[in-house]
């Protein structure tokens, strides 16, 4: 609810007037069929995107051992680049690793192999390069035609 969240942010920018730096720990809304943009993930009322100076998204797809770290919203200074930290667990610590920034082109067209192939699988019928299109560019991916049939044509190379 909008209003109990005004409250709650209102009592927060009391120590942030102290000089207090807050952290907000917050999960993400679990994609559905189509992934949405890391800006829209955020649960509960939009006054949580309105309200916060910097948005952290933290995502790990299941089976690896690493994390990518993006910054949706910063809102007084430039952004960093998406980055990836392997995490290595032992009995004694935890280990954060940074491996560098994500190359966005690469992981752009990853985005575009996993959503298709996530069309694909939950699609009952045969998908034609428009409709896969269309279903492409109704999530956060802004696919154009040449990309999608260039991404199809290393998709079946790879069998």
């Amino acid at each position: 609810d909008a209003s109990q969240m005004n409250q709650v942010f209102g009592q927060l920018q009391r120590f942030i007037k102290e000089g207090i730096a807050v952290l907000i720990i917050h999960h993400h809304r679990k994609d559905g069929m189509m992934k949405s943009k890391a800006s829209q993930k955020l649960r509960g009322s939009s006054d949580i995107s309105a309200q916060i100076t910097s948005h952290l998204a933290v995502e790990r797809k299941e089976g690896e051992e690493t994390v990518v770290i993006s910054q949706p919203k910063m809102r007084l200074a430039k952004a960093h680049k998406p980055f990836r930290v392997s995490i290595t667990i032992s009995d004694s610590e935890a280990r954060l690793e940074y491996e560098g920034e994500v190359d966005e082109a690469l992981s752009n067209r990853q985005k575009i192999e996993e959503g298709i192939l996530e069309i694909l699988e939950t699609e009952n019928v045969p998908v034609v390069t428009k409709s896969l299109l269309g279903l492409l560019n109704s999530t956060e991916l802004n696919v154009g035609e040449k990309t999608l049939r260039e991404v199809l044509r290393e998709m079946e190379k790879a069998g």
